[in-house]
């Protein structure tokens, strides 16, 4: 009975120190961060840019923005190392960029991991090999009862029955 009599005051201080505990949003977070990132990186301040885009990339690491402007700030300031790392993120989540037409990455195009990166992004942007279901004509463009043949992606139509009766006004059977 005395240990329940200290347990639960004990409790109540605990759920009282976690409801006063502010939320944590990271997407908020990130588009704080970034936002107070973009007016630094148009005026060309790339260190504190830099760092509150490291906030905005840490806070949402999914969000392609955040990552590729980490990428291209680490690159200005000459940390290739977090570049790599940021870009060899997103080659593995299977997205394309074109790294030649980014000026952030003209001093380190020549290096071989940033070869190996734009290998990457071009093997990502290449297209799918064929494929007999995604050759296939869109269902809705099939009438009712025309199905694909798998084999040669021709599209094979149902026999359909002649229709029975006289041929009344356009469009009506008697």
């Amino acid at each position: 009975m005395i240990r329940l009599r200290i347990a639960i005051p004990g409790l109540f201080l605990a759920v009282a120190l976690l409801a006063q505990a502010p939320e944590a949003d990271s997407a908020a977070v990130a588009r704080d961060a970034w936002r107070q990132a973009v007016p630094l990186a148009r005026a060309r301040e790339w260190l504190p840019a830099r760092e509150l885009v490291r906030r905005a990339f840490q806070a949402w690491p999914q969000q392609q923005v955040y990552v590729y402007g980490y990428a291209a700030l680490s690159a200005r300031v000459g940390d290739t190392a977090e570049s790599a790392r940021a870009l060899t993120q997103l080659a593995d989540m299977g997205l394309a960029r074109d790294l030649a037409a980014d000026e952030s990455f003209a001093t380190l195009r020549d290096l071989p991991a940033f070869r190996d990166l734009a290998r990457r992004f071009a093997a990502n942007a290449a297209p799918l090999a064929r494929n007999a279901r995604r050759d296939a004509p869109h269902a809705r463009f099939l009438s009712r009862g025309d199905l694909p043949r798998p084999r040669d992606r021709r599209v094979v139509p149902r026999q359909r029955p002649a229709p029975q009766g006289r041929a009344g006004p356009p469009g009506r059977l008697q």
